[in-house]
């Protein structure tokens, strides 16, 4: 399947993954940052039980011209990810429409996982069907911290202050990420029940950027996240974070210090 010869990512922290046949060496830590195995509780919601997600067999890094047209769009690239764990699937996975079984394929596939555990994944639609939704989820996103951290080499967890920027979707997460500091994708709009939980990951202030409609709740919620003791900062755009050139994203950023 390795037909580029880099399945096989070996990054500056010392940890590799094969996003072929699952090979994993973690190093010292991992490449996104979730919360230890230890405080799993966290991620679930207390259940206690992490749920069986599987991938298709035939994800790969061999992604499709379409794909890399689509993420070069946002001034992201193949390495970015293959960095990050993100894979191709020809076959897709079956989902249910008004009863019918129907097979949505080929699929972008951003994967979330804690240690060696999948934790869910999200996987963008590049077929024609016009019934299958652009995006489709597995595992429960709402409880999942995924922070990608591409500016520096994992976290100093000591730091005086550490800013994290949170971002509706994977892709904004993703490219915010890239004018070097943490950001995490909230999978929608849903932030109430996440900011206890951003505060026990060390952050103590937070910029929350949604897409244009919703600059009103933008507000509300840096509001609710000041009395969760996070400093907050509203982020007031003309478009969503992704659509930003990474030097529009980084005046933003900038604007907030």
């Amino acid at each position: 399947k390795d037909k580029h010869g880099d399945n096989l990512a070996t990054y500056s922290d010392g940890s590799s993954y094969c996003w072929s046949c699952g090979f994993s060496d973690m190093g010292n830590s991992s490449i996104t940052r979730f919360l230890d195995k230890r405080d799993r509780h966290i991620l679930d919601k207390g259940s206690g039980v992490v749920p069986n997600i599987t991938l298709p067999d035939d994800s790969v890094t061999d992604y499709s011209d379409k794909a890399l047209e689509w993420i070069n769009s946002y001034e992201l690239d193949r390495t970015d990810l293959i960095k990050n764990g993100i894979l191709w699937s020809d076959s897709g996975v079956s989902i249910n429409i008004k009863g019918e079984k129907v097979q949505a394929n080929p699929l972008l596939m951003f994967t979330f996982w804690n240690g060696g555990d999948l934790l869910g994944w999200q996987g963008r639609y590049f077929g024609n069907d016009p019934r299958i939704p652009k995006w489709i989820s597995r595992g429960k996103l709402d409880s999942i911290y995924h922070i990608f951290f591409m500016g520096r080499v994992g976290h100093a967890m000591n730091d005086a202050t550490r800013r994290i920027v949170l971002v509706e979707d994977v892709v904004s997460a993703l490219k915010v990420s890239k004018v070097g500091i943490d950001a995490m994708p909230l999978f929608g709009v849903n932030i109430k029940q996440r900011w206890p939980k951003i505060r026990l990951l060390g952050y103590s202030e937070a910029l929350l950027w949604l897409d244009p409609d919703m600059h009103l709740r933008i507000v509300k919620e840096s509001r609710v996240g000041c009395l969760n003791g996070i400093t907050t900062h509203a982020v007031l755009s003309t478009k969503d974070p992704k659509c930003h050139t990474l030097e529009e994203i980084r005046t933003y950023i900038g604007e907030t210090q």
